[in-house]
């Protein structure tokens, strides 16, 4: 589903900035526009969220390794007014790089995920970094970090020997107008807004974004930190059934080496869906999916599953299969 256009943050609802569910909990869960001040949805031009997004970062083999994406006014959206555990769970993705200390980032540096459009997520550590896009003030974010121990002219650096934990995720900070950027001690904060293509354009990443098409919170990896069991670069995300609005829609997109390896993919996910078990949990993939739908897109090379989440799943439950190398019929068959 395209939900179009802005929609309206909910201010009495804050969210928990921690570790994601997935990269702390996984087998527990298993088994129950730049500058601006907004993020966004589809943009008049066509561009998903995340590929807006990923359009303001350069491309280089460190960022293209790995990314996380979360469209935040998209999940107030979806969320609704209430607390829910099926969609509270995509809470914090994105985030990671802070660690457990999301909720500081406000009173530490002057970082407010709650106010913000979107998060994109880059690379690994140490050359991780997080562009918090919206609804930061850079006067705010300045003065804050510099009473906290962060100093410098263009890159805000923490000082050597702060005792404040979130110097040892975020080291480095950039404010610009209603944007931010949130470094590990190695990542290259210049990637962001640089006039050389942008990750929107790296063939493999753009195929990825496109088959994921408008989705909540997305997931890209491609690269030997997750593939060193010759895993191909993938992708994943979550989005809303527009007839079903409480129940989660996961998408996975597989870029295979060529059609027939692309054919072949297809029919392991298929296998795995009607009859696969989760290596971990010991349940049936189709306790967490039904109603599947897995196809061939960009000219054959691609395979794209859709999927319909049953209430035993979280909407994070495919991330989750993600970041655990579990997915059906991609890390395993059985």
């Amino acid at each position: 589903m395209c939900i179009c256009g802005y929609v309206r943050r909910l201010p009495h609802r804050r969210r928990q900035w921690s570790l994601p569910i997935g990269l702390t909990t996984l087998a527990l869960v298993l088994t129950a526009c730049s500058g601006s001040d907004t993020g966004g949805t589809s943009t008049d031009d066509g561009h998903s969220a995340l590929e807006r997004s990923l359009g303001r970062i350069q491309a280089t083999e460190s960022s293209a390794q790995y990314i996380e994406f979360a469209d935040l006014q998209m999940l107030d959206e979806v969320s609704g007014d209430s607390f829910s555990w099926t969609w509270s769970s995509l809470d914090g993705w994105g985030s990671s790089i802070v660690g457990p200390y999301g909720r500081q980032l406000p009173s530490v540096v002057g970082v407010d995920l709650n106010d913000a459009g979107s998060i994109l997520a880059i690379s690994t550590s140490p050359s991780a970094f997080m562009l918090v896009e919206g609804g930061q003030d850079e006067d705010e974010v300045l003065t804050t970090a510099n009473s906290s121990g962060w100093s410098g002219e263009d890159i805000l650096i923490a000082e050597e020997n702060l005792r404040q934990p979130l110097a040892n995720y975020i080291p480095q900070i950039k404010a610009t107008g209603a944007d931010a950027v949130l470094g590990d001690s190695e990542a290259d904060l210049s990637l962001v807004d640089a006039d050389d293509s942008s990750l929107a354009d790296d063939p493999v990443i753009e195929d990825l974004a496109a088959c994921l098409g408008d989705v909540v919170v997305g997931l890209i990896t491609h690269g030997d930190d997750y593939s060193e069991d010759d895993t191909p670069a993938l992708a994943a995300g979550v989005r809303q059934d527009a007839d079903h609005p409480e129940a989660p829609v996961s998408i996975l997109c597989v870029q295979a080496g060529s059609a027939s390896d692309a054919e072949q993919i297809a029919g392991s996910i298929d296998e795995a869906l009607s009859s696969g078990v989760h290596p971990r949990s010991g349940r049936s993939y189709s306790t967490y999916f039904q109603d599947s739908d897995v196809s061939l897109v960009n000219g054959g090379s691609t395979v794209k599953m859709v999927v319909s989440n049953t209430p035993e799943a979280f909407a994070s439950t495919i991330l989750q299969m993600t970041q655990g190398r579990m997915l059906p019929g991609v890390n395993s068959t059985g």
